[in-house]
């Protein structure tokens, strides 16, 4: 597995049928060598039992920490989650909603499956003006991907996995956030907020409320997905791992694509596709 725009990446079992498909998984690598040297799985979740199925084997695995992930179990009020901070960080949090409200008339909401299209639109604009203005392009410059982000969240809508939360100030959308929720969590996606307002907090305000309204749905725990921003631990102190998994054999081959794998950092993008391309295996013609 790969990382770019997927935080948590693992496996899809389903439930009951783990073991046959480890059996199964294993059984094939063990039956074709020649086709593998190195897997190589990021961002598996602190739970994942992934690393486990494949210890014991004719192979080897290492794991080992990859990306911090803060997350907050959810407590059954907003006022209780206020609780948990000190003093001044609840006064900062009822300071930024009262400026919003000074300065505009204030509306947030969860988006319908009506305004779903046009809230995605915004969320793709926003997010890419915003980043424009730090000199990227953020992860919905391609049209292909912003089709892929449409067709999930519409699959997703209807399965009651996802909410586009949202702030319009004055009538007008300014900030929208994707927020994945499934079994009784809530992932903190993507936002979108316009960047000329940056003075008022519109990211905070837009956090605040996916919090709230995450708690007022009887959610569980609040998950602010991969990544190290400093944001995230004004919210919450919780943090766990993500994990990296690499499998390999004992041969030489497996062991080289093991050091180009562990050692990407250090060595450059071409480097890196050379290696990719040479361990590649020509296909039997037998």
């Amino acid at each position: 597995t790969g990382t770019g725009i997927s935080d948590i990446l693992d496996f899809l079992v389903l439930p009951g049928f783990e073991e046959r498909f480890f059996q199964a998984v294993c059984a094939w690598l063990d039956k074709n060598p020649r086709l593998w040297d190195v897997i190589d799985l990021h961002d598996l979740p602190s739970g994942s039992r992934t690393p486990t199925a494949f210890t014991g084997k004719g192979w080897r695995s290492i794991c080992r920490d990859q990306n911090m992930n803060y997350y907050r179990p959810l407590p059954p009020s907003w006022d209780e989650y206020l609780q948990e901070f000190g003093r001044k960080k609840r006064h900062e949090i009822r300071r930024i909603e009262r400026v919003l409200s000074d300065e505009h008339e204030v509306l947030r909401t969860v988006l319908s499956k009506e305004e779903l299209a046009a809230g995605m639109d915004t969320l793709f604009s926003l997010h890419t003006n915003r980043w424009q203005q730090m000199g990227d392009t953020g992860i919905f410059c391609e049209e292909s991907r912003r089709r892929f982000y449409n067709r999930i969240a519409e699959l997703f809508y209807d399965k009651g996995w996802i909410r586009l939360q949202c702030i319009k100030l004055d009538g007008k959308l300014k900030a929208v956030g994707l927020c994945f929720t499934c079994n009784g969590k809530a992932g903190y996606y993507i936002t979108g907020w316009d960047a000329s307002l940056a003075g008022i907090s519109l990211g905070s305000n837009l956090l605040a409320f996916s919090i709230k309204d995450s708690i007022e749905q009887g959610l569980t725990e609040f998950d602010f997905l991969r990544g190290a921003e400093d944001y995230k631990s004004h919210w919450t102190k919780h943090v766990r791992m993500t994990k990296r998994l690499f499998i390999y054999r004992r041969d030489l081959r497996s062991l080289f694509g093991l050091y180009a794998a562990a050692a990407e950092k250090r060595i450059g993008y071409r480097t890196r596709r050379f290696i990719q391309r040479n361990l590649r295996r020509p296909e039997s013609h037998a």
